[in-house]
């Protein structure tokens, strides 16, 4: 088909403009179907065994009532998400103490393994110091060695073992560390004077 000497693509058997007007259509027959404030559509002769015209009006007004209404849907959406963000909060807090203990136990045994190195403590001073350096909560569980190290007499070896069950205040999840523990250990030789 040409216009004006352009060719024009043919419409379809329905246009947009058919379509739309077809889907108001249904729209507006499923609305007088379910819509409480409409009479329906059964007649008073039809009957299913144990069900009434009045049932299904009821029946269709209450699915009606529950389609529009939407009282609650914050609270409800609010139940489903709050146990996994409290969860998620309750891991991040537990991973920082964790981790902050882990960095502390670190630094307290490098620091000491280089006092000892430098022949400027004792291995008893540096079990202490490492043990005062620890958070207060991990203090009273670590098992911290300050000696020579086993494999080389002219290197000194500082551990320290904090059992995760003891790297955070909180315990949140203590039933799922079991017996593991996290080390921190720091080796460095004997300095010669």
């Amino acid at each position: 088909m040409q216009h004006n000497g352009v060719a024009r693509p043919r419409e379809p058997a329905i246009s947009k403009r058919h379509a739309g007007h077809s889907l108001l259509i249904i729209e507006s027959i499923w609305l007088r179907i379910t819509s409480p404030t409409r009479p329906t559509l059964y007649p008073s002769s039809y009957s299913i065994p144990g069900i009434t015209v009045q049932t299904l009006t009821m029946v269709s007004r209450l699915l009606w009532k529950l389609r529009t209404d939407r009282s609650g849907a914050s609270a409800v959406e609010f139940s489903l998400v709050a146990p996994l963000f409290v969860g998620l909060m309750m891991a991040i807090c537990e991973f920082s103490f964790a981790f902050f203990t882990l960095t502390s136990a670190q630094q307290a045994v490098w620091t000491e393994a280089r006092q000892l190195a430098l022949g400027r403590v004792t291995t008893t001073t540096a079990h202490d110091a490492v043990v005062a350096a620890l958070p207060r909560w991990a203090q009273g569980r670590a098992t911290v060695t300050a000696d020579k190290d086993p494999a080389d007499a002219t290197r000194y070896l500082v551990t320290a073992a904090i059992p995760l069950t003891s790297a955070a205040p909180t315990n949140f999840f203590a039933s799922l560390y079991g017996t593991r523990s996290m080390t921190a250990s720091a080796t460095l030789p004997q300095e010669t004077q």
